[in-house]
């Protein structure tokens, strides 16, 4: 995977992206340097961005998994009713649509 240019999204969240858009018209998204939000009425989406900035790396799915956890661990602690679990966003190999299956 290349490198995605600073403060850019990698191309393939493009994909993502486009998905949780249409997913629910209800949901507002908010873009931020490092995330993109997606604030439903039950709900609240957060990808991060695979980008990199001189301050912060997540320009690999590791990095960005890495710092999803971490993000998990510090808030869960005092907010556990809005911080409950990370879950991968993957394509069906036979579909065009997105599943996101719960770890």
């Amino acid at each position: 995977m290349t490198a995605p240019e600073q403060g850019q999204p990698g191309n393939g969240q493009v994909t993502v992206l486009a998905f949780l858009g249409r997913k629910d018209p209800k949901y507002k998204r908010i873009d931020t340097h490092a995330s993109i939000i997606f604030l439903g009425e039950d709900r609240v989406l957060k990808v991060k961005r695979a980008v990199r900035l001189p301050f912060l790396d997540f320009s690999t799915l590791e990095q960005r998994k890495r710092a999803c956890n971490e993000e998990l661990t510090v808030n869960r602690r005092f907010a556990p009713d809005l911080y409950r679990r990370i879950v991968p966003i993957a394509k069906e190999k036979r579909a065009s649509k997105l599943m996101a299956t719960a770890q």
